[in-house]
């Protein structure tokens, strides 16, 4: 099981990239923002009675970083009334691809790359900056934020002999955790224990954070489980 601390700082972790999100693409959408904004208040309020394990600096610091986000997104949330008057930051450009067709190439930030890719996938980031899940995948892979997969089809030899091409995933592999029930719940109880008002979202990044990558669907059953959720 991992310390009380341990959970604090990725939990904390989790919660800065989505609230650096959140400002980066959310910027209009004052409901999703203000949403955001009370994830952030109600971690300060569990934070709060494990302060004991923290150095006075360090858990000072905490203090300031959430208040400084929760400021952030208050802004943002009121700017937001006004959507048309505020420019939106720029995560995608055109730009030549240089070779005199007079075709342009999407660029897109790699530090946005590298913080929306960790929380969602490349069809999800696609929806939100404007192109095709293709495009985010590529401009991934080339800034290193992407992992190459294995090949889509491989060669498999048939019963009668003949060779046959077969599709085979290329998703990241699932856990094995996701297999075992009562390991997993033991993860989750450790999260909830210390963040009891996370919710399956949360959950996910946060198991993501200690290594595990487990279906949305056994995250769900392992809620459901798990004494006093």
């Amino acid at each position: 099981m991992s310390s009380v601390l341990d959970n604090i700082r990725a939990g904390y972790e989790q919660l800065e990239k989505r609230v650096q999100l959140a400002l980066k693409i959310q910027v209009g959408d004052a409901q999703r923002l203000r949403h955001i904004a009370s994830e952030v208040t109600r971690f300060r309020s569990v934070a709060e009675p494990h302060r004991d394990v923290f150095s006075a600096a360090e858990f000072a610091t905490l203090q300031l970083s959430l208040a400084d986000m929760e400021s952030a997104l208050d802004r943002a949330a009121l700017r937001s009334a006004d959507p048309l008057t505020i420019p939106k930051l720029k995560v995608m450009e055109k730009r030549p691809n240089g070779k005199g067709t007079g075709r342009h190439r999407l660029e897109i930030k790699p530090q946005f790359l590298d913080s929306a890719l960790k929380l969602r996938g490349p069809t999800g980031v696609a929806k939100s900056v404007g192109c095709s899940a293709r495009t985010v995948r590529r401009r991934g892979l080339e800034a290193g934020v992407l992992v190459p997969g294995g090949p889509v089809w491989r060669h498999q030899v048939q019963p009668n002999g003949q060779i046959a091409q077969v599709r085979q995933s290329v998703a990241s592999q699932i856990s094995p955790i996701s297999d075992d029930p009562e390991a997993l719940d033991a993860q989750v109880a450790d999260i909830l224990q210390v963040f009891p008002n996370f919710g399956r979202e949360m959950l996910s990044g946060a198991l993501s954070a200690r290594g595990f990558r487990v279906p949305r669907n056994r995250i769900n059953a392992s809620y459901l489980r798990v004494p006093g959720v």
